[in-house]
């Protein structure tokens, strides 16, 4: 079929009275017949990056971090952030891109006549109300977490629009843009648009989630694109604040920590009193990335320089290495800390944070 009949305007109306029901249709059928991923109907599928088993390093810490840990993050087990954290062997997966044809977006999520992705954090919806807009190619960056978590829109979903973006153009499923995503997208040189219900003749959705060789080249051409928007600087590193957005994580020493910091010439950041390209200035070429685990560290990751060291501050209670993943495909050292206190107020032990940083860097010189 040529590309201009697949973007042919849809004129059957039976077509708009069968999209009111598609949801929950595909619904029932899972509900018995069990869950069939969109996936499953991809009339194409295009391996851009093959599956590794590679040795990961182990994380650089001190003992007595343990011992306060109490409980991982909701999305985790303590075994899993456990064994991110030890490193060894790991079998990260094969990146696969998936086109499919006929596809209705409903609330964000997709379905095709036999199958359903739930691709979105919104409601599942049960019948197909809103006015649909059609499309004769689109490919969905945004990612389930990439729509819930800042963080990994940055660190996760930009790498993916960089695969993305010679198959179709680019489409999120988020409802609206996160408040410093137009200026990313302007330093990158990508164009994403918006959509919450489509009917797709061609749709392309990617499975990014290894951290292999094609993850790690394109994490690097999205920092290596943001230093060239800033050029040339000397950035001996940053401490992000997280401040009072996100949820709740207050260190209560962070003053002293940063004050403590000044000998290695580190600086505080806060996103949240900064524009977006500020943000992206300040963090650029940065050596050394730090603050508490939260989306506001995806910043420093995503601009430092190229073997930065990353130091997390971990809430004894949301043990989470998310970011390790993302240190150990590009190379760069990671650290953390566990504060002593309670979720939501904690501090963290001076000298043993300063003492990881000095093992960090020393791993990093050696690079």
């Amino acid at each position: 079929m040529a590309e201009n009949e697949l973007a042919k305007p849809e004129r059957d109306s039976r077509w708009k009275l069968a999209h009111v029901f598609q949801p929950g249709v595909v619904r029932i059928k899972t509900k018995l017949l069990g869950y069939n991923p969109i996936e499953t109907s991809a009339v194409m599928v295009d391996e851009i990056g093959r599956e590794v088993i590679k040795d990961d390093p182990p994380a650089i810490y001190e003992e007595a971090s343990l011992g306060r840990v109490v409980g991982a993050n909701e999305f985790s087990t303590l075994e899993a952030e456990y064994q991110r954290m030890r490193g060894g062997k790991r079998k990260h997966p094969a990146t696969k891109v998936y086109e499919i044809r006929d596809v209705l977006i409903s609330s964000g999520q997709a379905y095709t006549k036999k199958s359903m992705s739930v691709l979105s954090p919104t409601k599942v919806p049960w019948l197909h109300t809103s006015s649909t807009q059609e499309l004769g190619s689109a490919s969905i960056m945004s990612s389930w977490v990439g729509i819930k978590f800042f963080g990994h829109w940055l660190v996760d979903d930009l790498p993916s629009a960089l695969a993305l973006e010679k198959y179709a153009p680019l489409y999120s499923l988020r409802v609206s843009p996160w408040r410093d995503e137009k200026a990313y997208l302007a330093r990158l040189e990508l164009s994403v648009r918006r959509t919450q219900s489509a009917f797709v003749r061609r749709l392309f959705i990617i499975d990014d989630i290894g951290q292999n060789e094609s993850k790690g080249s394109r994490s690097e051409e999205v920092r290596r694109r943001l230093s060239a928007s800033v050029g040339p600087t000397v950035n001996a590193g940053v401490f992000l604040v997280r401040g009072n957005t996100g949820a709740a994580r207050r260190l209560t020493n962070e003053s002293e920590l940063i004050r403590a910091l000044e000998s290695h010439h580190i600086k505080a950041i806060d996103p949240a009193k900064l524009t977006p390209d500020e943000i992206i200035e300040r963090c650029s070429g940065a050596e050394v990335v730090m603050g508490v685990e939260g989306s506001q560290l995806s910043h420093g990751l995503a601009g430092s320089a190229r073997r930065a060291a990353v130091l997390t501050i971990q809430p004894p209670d949301r043990f989470n290495h998310v970011y390790k993943d993302r240190c150990d495909c590009p190379g760069k050292p990671y650290g953390f800390v566990v504060a002593s206190g309670n979720g939501n107020e904690f501090s963290v032990d001076i000298d043993e944070t300063k003492r990881v940083l000095d093992r960090l860097l020393k791993v990093r010189t050696a690079f």
